[in-house]
């Protein structure tokens, strides 16, 4: 997913329903371009986390239950 660098709100589903099962959320990775967390992790289907973004880069993310296994994206913003 990419955007422009002006303020871009977008929904990430940590709860989407995926062969992994279990509970699921959304961390910022170390590399990532800004720091951010949805919280608690959540096992309801339909749960969201909405983030803005302004700040140009790679904005990545891990499910902290199934980072093992590789369940992690990027929302590249930019200038």
């Amino acid at each position: 997913m990419s955007t422009k660098a002006r303020e871009r709100r977008r929904r990430i589903a940590p709860s989407r329903q995926t062969d992994n099962g279990g509970a699921h959320n959304v961390v910022s990775a170390d590399e990532s371009a800004a720091e951010f967390q949805s919280g608690e992790v959540v096992a309801s289907e339909g749960a969201t986390f909405e983030r803005g973004f302004r700040t140009p880069g790679a904005h990545l993310y891990y499910c902290a239950p199934h980072q093992a296994v590789g369940m992690h994206g990027a929302i590249v913003v930019e200038e």
